[in-house]
């Protein structure tokens, strides 16, 4: 039950409201900060494929022609670097906490706001809001399933199946987020995250090998912060 504590904090569930919102930014920007220290590296090379994979996928929906897919992936590609850059600066200026997931949240906004105008130069505005959706959330873990995907060199039908899938996931997991945060609900984040990976995980398994099915899970576990450097794909 929400009761109000002395301190004018509200209190759910033994969690204070501020307690909530600082574990979910965490576990928001955990991938940020696996760039920078524990976890997998992804290296600049497999980036770029993810994305222009990730960018191709969503443009699918759309039925463009080769020419305006490769101009999403172009701008796509362009916001990631971006983003990336405006993260890394906000990293190496030492803040934690929610400030620097308030920080975070503000950079990923305006890229994203930015990114759907420089879709409307050539796609609708329902396109470019709907590719900004998804594009727009600089999902690092995104990134990281797509990469894992790719490796298989899987034939282009089960490919296309398991990019779909993937992106799918993404869309649930950022509204699951959303939602949390709004709510700063951490522990319904926590729970939705499982359920949706879990049944990410059993879709595509029906298009791996058992020897794939085993490297998709080692590869695209949760990643917790840790210390040292990571290891580089």
């Amino acid at each position: 039950m929400m009761r109000v504590e002395s301190a004018g904090i509200v209190r759910k569930g033994g969690w204070t409201a501020w307690s909530a919102m600082f574990a979910v930014a965490c576990l928001v920007s955990v991938d940020a900060m696996a760039q920078r220290g524990g976890g997998i590296q992804i290296s600049q090379e497999k980036l770029d494929e993810a994305w222009k994979a990730q960018a191709t996928e969503v443009s699918r929906g759309f039925k463009l022609d080769t020419e305006k897919i490769a101009k999403v992936v172009e701008a796509y590609k362009a916001s990631r670097e971006s983003q990336a850059e405006q993260v890394q600066e906000l990293f190496s200026g030492g803040q934690r906490g929610p400030g620097m997931f308030q920080e975070m949240q503000e950079i990923n906004e305006t890229e994203s706001g930015i990114l759907k105008e420089n879709l409307m130069k050539f796609l609708s505005e329902k396109e470019s809001e709907t590719a900004a959706t998804s594009l727009g959330s600089f999902n690092r873990e995104w990134d990281r399933l797509v990469v894992t995907v790719l490796g298989f060199k899987l034939e282009p039908e089960k490919q296309t199946k398991a990019l779909e899938l993937i992106a799918g996931y993404v869309v649930e997991s950022n509204k699951a987020r959303a939602e949390a945060i709004a709510a700063q609900d951490f522990q319904s984040l926590r729970t939705a995250s499982e359920e949706l990976k879990g049944m990410l995980d059993m879709s595509i398994a029906s298009l791996l090998s058992a020897e794939q099915i085993e490297t998709w899970k080692t590869e695209t576990q949760r990643r917790q912060r840790g210390g040292g450097g990571g290891r580089r794909n």
